[in-house]
């Protein structure tokens, strides 16, 4: 076992990991306010942060359709891009 202690501060995880939250409007059409979306993508990454990840760890992709999730990871790579 190796002792936490003993470790090398080189090789503990650092950094900001966000996990923004999908909003959610009823629009007749995706259900995803993409404005509001592609808004927060873009703060985060003007912020700096070291990773965004979209439908994880908050438990709200299992809300949305399978369209809705593509839309979403579609979004924000595409927001994250330019």
């Amino acid at each position: 076992m190796i002792d936490p202690a003993s470790r090398s501060s080189s090789r503990l995880l650092t950094g900001l990991s966000a996990f923004p939250l999908a909003p959610v409007i009823d629009d007749g059409n995706t259900g995803i306010d993409e404005a509001a979306f592609t808004n927060l993508i873009t703060r985060l990454a003007a912020a700096r942060v070291d990773a965004i990840t979209v439908l994880g760890s908050t438990g709200s992709y299992t809300y949305l359709t399978s369209d809705e999730r593509q839309h979403v990871v579609t979004l924000a790579a595409a927001t994250g891009t330019t």
